[in-house]
């Protein structure tokens, strides 16, 4: 998890069910199957702002479970697997 300048709040994990955690317009904003690597920004109130799904259809993870925002626009997180 890491919060950025403006007060939005990230966060990455792991998905095992296809939960609506993407959102339309994203890089892949539907689950894979399988086990999928997700990021999201949400508000201070728990509101999404957004969220995308990363990986095929077998397992992505991010083993170092890194994330990071970069200024107020950018978001960083560590390789995925």
């Amino acid at each position: 998890m890491s919060v950025s300048t403006a007060g939005h709040i990230a966060v990455c994990g792991y998905a095992i069910s296809p939960d609506a955690l993407g959102t339309p317009g994203t890089a892949d904003p539907s689950w894979n199957g399988g086990g999928d690597a997700f990021i999201g920004s949400f508000t201070w109130s728990g509101s999404r702002l957004w969220g995308t799904y990363l990986g095929g259809n077998e397992g992505t993870h991010d083993d170092a479970r890194g994330i990071a925002f970069i200024g107020t626009t950018g978001l960083a997180c560590h390789w995925f697997n």
